[in-house]
C-alpha cells in the first residue's frame, strides 16, 4: 500500500512546491509595484500642490487647521458651526466634512480659550453660537511674585 501512495505524495510535493514558488514571485511583483505607485502617488500630489500652494493645508492638513482657516475667514464675529462647515466648502468643496469632528475642533478651541469662546449652548432647536477672540489666547491671571530667598547677617559673618 506504502508503494501505492509514495508516487502521489511526490507528485503533490511538487505540484505544492512549484505554486509555492509561484505565488511568492506574484508577492514579489505586487511589492515593486506597491512602492512605483506609492512614489508615483507623491510625485502626484507634489505636483497638485505646486499648482495649487494655498490648498496644501486645506487638503492634506488636520481637521484642527481647516476649522481654523475657516474662523479666521469669517468676516462676522459671531458664528455657528454652519458658517463654519459653509466656509469649509468654500475653501475646498471636495474636503471631507464630519459634523461630529467639526463639532469637537470647536469645543475644544473654546474650551482652551484658543482663538474663540462660546457665546451660547446649543440645544435642539439652536446651534451653539462662537465668538473671536480677536488675538486674545487665553485670559491668564499675573504671576504671582516669589520672595527672594536672601541670606541673613548672621550667615554671613563667619
Amino acid at each position: 500500500m506504502n508503494a501505492n501512495i509514495e508516487p502521489e505524495l511526490n507528485s503533490l510535493l511538487t505540484k505544492l512546491t512549484a505554486e509555492i514558488q509561484q505565488d511568492q514571485n506574484e508577492v514579489l511583483v505586487r511589492q515593486n509595484r506597491i512602492q512605483k505607485n506609492e512614489a508615483l502617488l507623491k510625485a502626484v500630489r507634489g505636483s497638485l500642490i505646486a499648482l495649487h500652494p494655498e490648498m496644501k493645508r486645506e487638503v492634506y492638513g488636520s481637521k484642527n487647521q481647516m476649522v481654523k482657516d475657516a474662523i479666521s475667514r469669517i468676516t462676522s464675529p459671531r458664528f455657528t458651526q454652519d458658517n463654519v462647515e459653509s466656509e469649509m466648502r468654500s475653501i475646498n468643496p471636495d474636503a471631507d466634512i464630519d459634523r461630529d469632528r467639526i463639532r469637537a475642533v470647536l469645543w475644544t478651541l473654546a474650551s482652551k480659550k484658543q482663538l474663540i469662546r462660546q457665546v451660547s449652548k446649543g440645544n435642539n432647536n439652536q446651534p451653539a453660537e462662537y465668538e473671536k477672540l480677536n488675538g486674545v489666547s487665553r485670559l491668564s491671571p499675573p504671576p504671582r511674585r516669589v520672595p527672594a530667598r536672601i541670606p541673613t547677617p548672621a550667615s554671613n559673618a563667619e
